[in-house]
């Protein structure tokens, strides 16, 4: 906890002696539930300093450890981060395997409800992001009717939080063509909510790719350098997935000249 809560103070130096310490200590005790959970919060310090490689390298010994020995929790939980990293670095169609698996974890090791429809929602996105509107529509369709129905029988264990909703929202506002205001309105929610600025990010792309695929290319490229200014600043493990979607934009012809 120690190397954790310096993490997230910003004081990477010691987030790692205190985590480099904790897992000499469990792996010269054979602890392997002791190195999962100390691999598990060492991924924070690796978001934050933009290792990208050591999350993903950390997480598969995770999934390592929890089959050879039986955590069914830790494997459902790891799965879904798995395809929430592969997600935010740019990788929609990797990331779906790894959330569908997790879906089947947590259905089979805590039933349906929130963790499940949260794994649902991750889905929906990277759907959208990699462009299947018509897979991305009729699974978010499915997703908040079953939503509406918990909520109507009081199934709060059901529910996602209100951030997730935030970002489901936006995606619906997406693939409807939404206005700009639209868009604004929840991103600005986004922010009342103290969402996590990654999250805010991913807002601002939907909205630049909602302009792109309406042909609005100008427009589209304008919002995504936006997108990338606010990563620059407060999310840098997004920039590198932004600035691919610029490079494709720019160099992609215009919509309405597609064949």
């Amino acid at each position: 906890m120690v190397g954790y809560n310096a993490a997230v103070l910003g004081r990477f130096d010691e987030a790692e002696e205190a985590m480099t310490r904790c897992l000499e200590a469990y792996e010269a005790h054979n602890d392997m539930a002791g190195i999962a959970a100390t691999l598990q919060n060492r991924a924070l310090a690796s978001f934050l300093t933009s290792r990208i490689d050591r999350v993903l390298s950390d997480f598969k010994r995770i999934l390592q450890i929890a089959r050879e020995y039986g955590y069914a929790i830790s494997e459902s939980t790891v799965m879904r981060d798995l395809g929430e990293v592969y997600f935010m670095i740019g990788q929609p169609e990797e990331a779906e395997p790894y959330t569908r698996r997790a879906i089947e974890l947590f259905k089979k090791t805590v039933g349906e409800g929130s963790r499940t429809e949260s794994c649902e929602a991750m889905v929906v996105r990277s759907k959208w992001f990699a462009g299947d509107l018509e897979g991305a529509t009729e699974l978010l369709k499915a997703l908040i009717t079953r939503q509406t129905e918990a909520e109507a029988a009081g199934r709060s264990i059901a529910l996602m939080l209100p951030s997730e909703r935030v970002v489901i929202d936006c995606v619906a506002l997406g693939l409807r063509g939404a206005a700009d205001a639209e868009f604004d309105e929840l991103i600005a929610k986004g922010r009342a909510l103290a969402m996590q600025a990654m999250d805010i990010v991913e807002l601002m792309e939907t909205k630049a790719l909602s302009a792109l695929r309406a042909g609005r290319r100008e427009d589209g490229v304008r919002l995504l350098e936006a997108a990338l200014a606010e990563a620059e600043q407060n999310a840098k493990l997004t920039s590198d997935r932004l600035r691919r979607q610029i490079q494709r934009a720019t160099e992609a012809p215009p919509l309405a000249a597609r064949g």
